[in-house]
């Protein structure tokens, strides 16, 4: 085990506190800046982040994601302002995007091992309360992570088609990947991971008013990836001109509504 993990896990040594939840809140609250700190120390000359230094962001994002997940879940029963939501969509997104960035820069990571050690870091930081519910939601954002990433996959191999990495900012709003066909303008494309999830998302925009065009199915199942967050190159090469023709769609959607508004 390196030692900034050794660091941070003694931060997670029990201190007898009359009031649990205060010593919950505290001793996440400490987690979450020491590993933050050390994840920025980790780092290497050029910046980039070891992999201690990736393992370090993820845990300090893991103190409020049950919390605020809890909260997300209560809140979408019920016609809540985004401004109520906003807080904590920012705790899970930051998450989403610690766990990409691990992955991307450590590909032969699997899917049982990263989210094993989810697990086992929720219950070193949060008990065994709301285990499962934790489990559900990890497991949740890590499936929809490898759809990301194999459509990454898939777009590499498509010589008409430019994309661009989602900011922070854009996720929040529901945004995967940018992009660009033929040198057209970006496009927010919104991946799903199953087809019926993509046609109740379609359908929830379109009475929104929003352009459903631009929520696209990855054109994969889970069974693609086996334990991995990646897909074999023949699976890319048999799915990627189905996803070209539903991202020529949105493209085309999306521009000709910029071009009338």
């Amino acid at each position: 085990m390196s030692e900034p993990y050794r660091q941070v896990m003694s931060e997670l040594r029990n201190d007898p506190d009359t009031d649990p939840h205060v010593l919950k809140v505290q001793r996440g609250e400490a987690i979450s800046q020491a590993a933050e700190f050390m994840s920025r120390e980790s780092e290497t000359s050029s910046g980039h982040k070891t992999f201690d230094g990736h393992i370090l962001e993820v845990i300090s994002h893991l103190p409020q994601f049950l919390d605020s997940q809890i909260a997300l879940n209560t809140l979408r029963k019920s016609y809540t302002p985004h401004s109520e939501k906003a807080p904590h969509l920012d705790n899970v997104v930051r998450l989403n995007h610690a766990l990409k960035e691990l992955v991307d820069a450590n590909p032969l990571l699997s899917f049982t091992n990263v989210l094993g050690f989810l697990q086992q870091m929720n219950t070193a930081i949060n008990g065994q309360g709301h285990a499962e519910l934790f489990s559900y939601e990890a497991r949740s954002i890590l499936v929809g992570m490898r759809h990301e990433i194999a459509v990454e996959q898939m777009l590499g191999m498509m010589p008409d088609v430019d994309y661009q990495d989602t900011s922070l900012e854009n996720d929040l709003k529901g945004s995967d990947v940018f992009v660009s066909i033929d040198n057209s303008p970006y496009v927010a494309i919104d991946i799903k991971a199953s087809e019926m999830s993509a046609q109740n998302a379609q359908q929830k925009a379109a009475r929104r008013g929003y352009n459903p065009a631009v929520i696209v199915w990855s054109q994969l199942y889970d069974n693609d990836f086996g334990d991995n967050f990646r897909i074999p190159h023949e699976t890319a090469l048999e799915r990627k001109d189905n996803l070209h023709e539903q991202l020529v769609r949105a493209v085309v959607s999306e521009t000709s509504q910029r071009a009338r508004a």
